[in-house]
């Protein structure tokens, strides 16, 4: 699963919110229908959260969208959803209940979700998520000269802050790897 043997070529290079939406397609099995959907943090503080009008294209009055849905960005069907994008009485335009994909490579939080899921797989599908993960976090260790040395504050936090990434390379690893994981 090193980058030598040629596994997490195609993974080095993927942007963030591709890699969330690769996660939540195949190793948490959520249905992401739109990539470039308006999403934004709310005012009042309640989070990240989709628009539910799409667009002025698909019907939605001027500044209905709401001035906080800057983003554009991966959004999945929650289990009792709506799409793709329904009529609204009247001329209000489209409707669909989407929720934005989870942060899963940037954020602890979201990629602990992940970590959760394969603790509730099979023995052989959680070996090969945490060898994945071992060998990413590994390969970090030694990028930066560390051979069972104390560790750098520096590389310390920087470890940290790409965690949540390797553990969404290790699961899509993990996830190719077992084919009747989930």
């Amino acid at each position: 699963m090193k980058n030598g043997d040629g596994k997490h070529e195609g993974m080095r290079i993927m942007k963030a919110r591709d890699l969330d939406a690769r996660v939540a397609e195949n190793v948490m099995h959520l249905r992401v229908v739109a990539m470039d959907w308006p999403c934004g943090y709310h005012p009042d503080g309640s989070g990240y959260e989709a628009t539910h009008f799409p667009s002025a294209e698909h019907g939605a009055a001027d500044g209905e969208l709401g001035s906080w849905y800057t983003d554009r960005g991966p959004v999945h069907v929650p289990e009792h959803g709506i799409w793709p994008p329904e009529a609204r009485k009247g001329n209000f335009g489209s409707y669909a209940w989407v929720e934005p994909v989870p942060f899963y490579s940037t954020s602890i939080t979201d990629a602990w979700e992940v970590v959760a899921h394969f603790r509730s797989q099979p023995f052989h599908v959680r070996c090969n998520f945490m060898e994945a993960l071992g060998d990413l976090l590994r390969e970090r260790f030694e990028s930066q000269g560390s051979s069972g040395k104390r560790i750098d504050p520096f590389w310390e936090f920087m470890l940290r802050a790409n965690t949540p990434e390797a553990i969404c390379k290790a699961a899509l690893a993990a996830a190719s790897a077992s084919p009747d994981s989930g």
